[in-house]
Formats: structure tokens, C-alpha cells, sequence
């Protein structure tokens, strides 16, 4: 169980990063309107995707028996 509470609450964090992310994108883009830089949004939700495929890996590791 303490595994399982562990996983969920790695993935909690990984939402509110996705969160910060987001919100920071937004800033950039009404900052910056005319040369928005997708890189400033693009490589950080790919750390994102891997991230959060580590912590889907956690989980699954944490459903098994032992």
C-alpha cells in the first residue's frame, strides 16, 4: 500500500510540473506574442511525457506482487 501511495503521489507532482509548464508557455506567449518559441514548451513537455512513463512505471512496479 505504501508503494502504491508513493506512486500517486510522484504522479500528483508530475501534474502540477505539467501545470507549471503550462502556465509558463502562456506567459511566454503573451510576453512574446509575435515569436513564440515552441522549444520553450516543446522540450520541457517531452521531459514531461518521459517523466511521468518512469512514474507509470513505478506504479506498475508497485501492483505486482512481490
Amino acid at each position: 500500500m505504501a508503494k502504491s501511495a508513493s506512486a500517486y503521489g510522484h504522479l500528483g507532482l508530475m501534474f502540477g510540473v505539467l501545470g507549471i509548464i503550462l502556465m509558463l508557455a502562456a506567459l511566454n506567449a503573451s510576453v512574446n506574442p509575435y515569436g513564440i518559441g515552441y522549444a520553450a514548451v516543446f522540450f520541457p513537455l517531452i521531459f514531461w511525457v518521459v517523466g511521468v512513463l518512469f512514474v507509470v512505471g513505478e506504479l506498475y512496479e508497485a501492483s505486482r506482487p512481490a
